[in-house]
């Protein structure tokens, strides 16, 4: 998962960032029900603070708009970074950025819906190197 931050925040332009450094935030995340919400409160309580949701939104496209609008930061997943508004900066933070694990199965032998298929096959040549398929 990415930091992402306004660009004119004054962090942004810090080489290297913990999680800490960012307690006094207001936080844009999904929906607190998501298992990715849950992973940020669970990656934030583990770095010592509550963070201060300001906003929820299950779509990452407007997530980073609210990150560029000044409302809050977000950790938005790597997979969800395809396009990166100009307006906003993604950082990785230190020492590792939080990570959260993505599970796909089905039955075997299932005959699959071609988006089905597609989506696998997408994770398999997405998932970093080591990954098991």
């Amino acid at each position: 998962m990415f930091l992402a931050l306004p660009a004119e925040h004054p962090l942004a332009e810090r080489k290297r960032l913990r999680l800490e450094h960012l307690k006094d935030e207001a936080w844009v995340q999904t929906s607190s029900s998501s298992a990715c919400a849950r992973h940020v409160v669970r990656r934030c309580h583990a770095a010592g603070f509550e963070p201060n949701v300001a906003f929820e939104s299950d779509d990452y496209q407007t997530v980073q708009g609210l990150v560029a609008a000044g409302v809050g930061v977000a950790l938005i997943p790597r997979m969800a970074l395809s396009t990166v508004r100009e307006d906003i900066v993604t950082k990785a933070l230190s020492p590792a950025p939080p990570a959260r694990q993505v599970i796909a199965a089905a039955p075997a032998g299932a005959r699959l819906v071609p988006a089905a298929t597609a989506m696998l096959r997408i994770l398999e040549e997405t998932a970093p190197p080591g990954v098991r398929a």
